[in-house]
């Protein structure tokens, strides 16, 4: 009886034979035949059993590769909230909060997310585990940021889509541009340009304009659309689409309602940064590239000739266009514009309105309701009408190219009425389908989004500064106007009291900007002297000496807490740095805790004060960020009987409105009281929506308001940047010229002021 397998000696032996004879001879053949025929097998199975036993073998174990400190949906979770957790704490330049500290976060507090409190067992996660399974499961930085593939397009015909778009021009300002504002200085020469998608063919215009202005985008499109005055370029029609970005021009209710009557179907791209991974130049490629070549081959032709007025500078950017749109198209045989002609529609062109019509449809009525503060908004822009017409539904009567307000009621008419703000931008954005790297990317930002610190982070916050306290360090502690400081301070400061742990002492000066190293040791001498002090030594080394025997003779680590400290100059901060290891030289200790603005914590970061901001403890105060609806639900059932409820004092809809405006308790408790006296007065419950925009204060969110919250001033910022107060006042209130409100804001920005 034949055997039917060939054991593994076998197999090894007749490795080692055939070893011995070069490839391809008729030994190595015949040794096959033979095994093949002493086994019972074919000469392919004994080829395939040579094949298999020469395979490398896996020394990994059989569970290579799946989890066994906990299920894997549960890993999956932790693993999810961590990616998350990188992604909430990211910021410009790419930090954010590492496997270490994010473990350390939920085995310590735990986080609360949208399916309850997540916390991890401690020592379950460990940092190489968690950091394997991230990049196993494509939660790591580098794919939840790529770049989602890119999705090339082309119209069929001509005019079907234009790509629209504004370039600062590199000539900047021309020689003979006048003011259109006084105070404003000159301004900025911008080059406008539509692209058609399908023959590439390019109309550009220059317009001096202050920045993104729609009137000047509205004009360029009506010329663009229109006959040129050279039959030399043919390119004209109104389109079926435009492609932009969703700036300023594109968010505009007047720029969307003209296009809406010219039956143009707008399109904006996703812009850059609204999913951390898209790049907005992708989008934008058709109509950059004659940004580009214009630029390279024309405008640097201006350090030869400039031209010294719009209409020099424009004759002969025409010229340029001529040249450049009878070049070769990017893959027919034929020119761009020789493109354009050959596919057009059957239908023809959509011929172009005149320009009075076209005004007409920047001026259309629109039924509003006026404020009870008689104030009425139109694309951003704050107009003052008649006392009488106040939260009375009027129909509004506004054109773009004059800036004139009229108002109809009950068959009068009003104005006109001029603008007494600034125009203040409406955000729109459109969605694309996501790949499935994106809708990952997209569920981990979801999950960022919902999670925040759970009730005990304060208490945590807490127990971390009376650990620092007892080490005898600088400690800072920022959070803006209103986000619970000094609440937080005097909670602390009563348990330190209570808990006899250190002796407090606390500076009561109001004036902070005056504040020197002598008014803080004359708050130390009245808190550490057993006996009432009559005068503090005014000899520095006297009064020192005496300091120290004060701090010796109170057995215990000495805290100082100093309130509205981003007032105090740098001088004393570098002061109180010194004092500090003074006593620590001594064998004391003494703590100093600042408390401020997030100015104090920008302040520390200075270059001009990095001797003290390395060796300071800085903390956050963040308040109810991010529970803002939470706060205003709390703070009406506190203030309301049982049997009330929230809804019925504010809309739904209203709360969530308040809770994106207002960030402090201080806001929301200043205008819910401001907002309940108005409305008794006029009967209104509950308080909707419409009535809450009238209540708050116009201008809550700009620049101005913002930078005070965040403690500084006009006198701060011009101590800094080292200008005039008055050149300070003129940037905040937007009546710079347009390339000294830019360096302006780029110095700014660069010493770490928010904007």
């Amino acid at each position: 009886m034949r055997k039917t397998s060939i054991p593994l000696e076998t197999i090894i032996e007749l490795r080692q034979r055939l070893d011995r004879w070069p490839k391809r001879s008729s030994e190595r053949r015949t040794l096959i035949l033979e095994t093949a025929e002493l086994y019972g097998v074919s000469p392919e199975t004994v080829y395939r059993s040579l094949r298999h036993h020469s395979l490398p073998r896996s020394v990994r174990r059989t569970d290579y590769g799946q989890t066994r400190v906990m299920p894997k949906q549960e890993l999956l979770r932790y693993c999810e909230v961590i990616a998350a957790l990188k992604v909430r704490t990211s910021n410009n330049q790419g930090r954010h909060l590492s496997t270490v500290q994010a473990i350390r976060l939920l085995e310590e507090h735990g986080i609360n997310t949208d399916n309850g409190h997540l916390t991890a067992p401690p020592g379950l996660l460990k940092k190489t585990t968690v950091n394997r399974y991230l990049k196993q499961w494509g939660y790591d930085k580098e794919k939840l940021s790529r770049q989602p593939p890119a999705v090339r397009f082309e119209a069929e015909y001509s005019n079907q889509c234009w790509h629209f778009d504004l370039s600062s021009s590199d000539l900047k300002r021309l020689k003979n541009s006048v003011e259109l504002e006084p105070g404003r200085g000159k301004p900025l020469l911008m080059l406008y340009s539509v692209v058609d998608d399908r023959s590439g063919v390019s109309y550009q215009e220059y317009h001096e304009v202050y920045g993104e202005d729609t009137g000047a985008a509205l004009k360029f499109l009506f010329n663009a659309m229109s006959a040129k005055s050279t039959a030399d370029f043919p390119f004209q029609g109104i389109p079926s689409m435009l492609y932009m970005d969703n700036g300023p021009i594109g968010r505009s209710r007047v720029f969307q309602k003209v296009m809406n009557y010219l039956g143009i179907e707008v399109r904006t791209h996703v812009p850059k940064g609204r999913d951390g991974r898209r790049v907005t130049a992708r989008a934008k490629g058709k109509v950059e590239r004659p940004f580009r070549t214009v630029k390279e081959m024309h405008e640097t032709l201006y350090h030869l000739h400039e031209p010294e007025t719009i209409t020099e500078a424009n004759t002969r950017l025409m010229q340029f266009l001529l040249y450049y749109n009878k070049q070769s198209h990017r893959r027919e045989s034929h020119s761009r514009i020789e493109d354009w002609i050959e596919n057009l529609t059957q239908d023809g062109i959509r011929q172009m309105c005149s320009w009075d019509r076209f005004c007409t449809f920047a001026r259309e009525p629109e039924k509003r309701k006026v404020g009870l503060d008689a104030r009425i908004t139109v694309e951003g822009v704050a107009y003052e009408v008649e006392p009488d017409l106040a939260g009375e539904k009027v129909i509004l009567w506004w054109g773009l190219f004059d800036s004139e307000l009229y108002v109809e009621h009950e068959e009068h008419r009003y104005g006109p009425y001029a603008p007494i703000g600034k125009p203040i931008p409406i955000n729109s954005y459109r969605s694309f389908k996501k790949t499935n790297t994106q809708k990952r990317a997209d569920r981990i930002e979801q999950i960022a989004n919902q999670l925040f610190l759970p009730a005990s982070s304060q208490k945590h916050l807490a127990k971390e500064l009376r650990v620092a306290i007892a080490q005898g360090r600088l400690i800072a502690i920022s959070g803006v106007v209103g986000s619970g400081k000094s609440t937080f301070l005097q909670k602390l400061m009563a348990d330190l009291i209570k808990s006899k742990e250190v002796v407090v002492s606390r500076s009561l000066a109001v004036e902070s900007d005056k504040v020197r190293l002598v008014t803080l040791i004359t708050a130390l001498f009245y808190d550490l002297s057993p006996d009432k002090v009559e005068k503090v030594p005014s000899n520095s080394e006297k009064r020192e000496r005496l300091l120290l025997e004060l701090i010796k003779k109170a057995r215990s680590p000495v805290a100082l807490f100093v309130d509205d400290a981003h007032g105090l100059h740098s001088t004393t901060l570098v002061s109180l740095k010194k004092l500090i290891e003074l006593v620590r030289s001594n064998g004391e200790r003494l703590s100093v805790i600042l408390a401020g603005h997030p100015k104090l914590k920008n302040d520390l970061r200075r270059p001009t004060l990095e001797e003290i901001g390395g060796r300071t403890q800085a903390f956050a105060l963040e308040g109810i960020r991010g529970h803002q609806s939470e706060y205003i639900n709390w703070l009406l059932t506190q203030a309301t009987q049982e049997k009330v409820q929230p809804t019925d004092i504010l809309e739904s809809e209203t709360i969530e409105y308040l809770s994106q405006r207002l960030s402090t308790p201080l806001q929301i408790e200043q205008y819910l009281t401001l907002a309940m006296n108005e409305a008794y007065q006029v009967g209104l419950k509950p308080i909707t929506t419409d009535f809450m925009e009238t209540v708050l204060a116009i201008g809550l969110d700009d620049l101005e308001p913002n930078l005070i919250r965040h403690g500084y001033n006009v006198k701060s910022i011009a101590r800094l940047l080292n200008v005039k107060p008055s050149e300070v006042r003129s940037f905040l209130h937007n009546q710079l010229p347009t390339e000294k409100t830019t360096d302006m804001r780029e110095q700014i920005l660069k010493i770490g002021i928010p904007l």
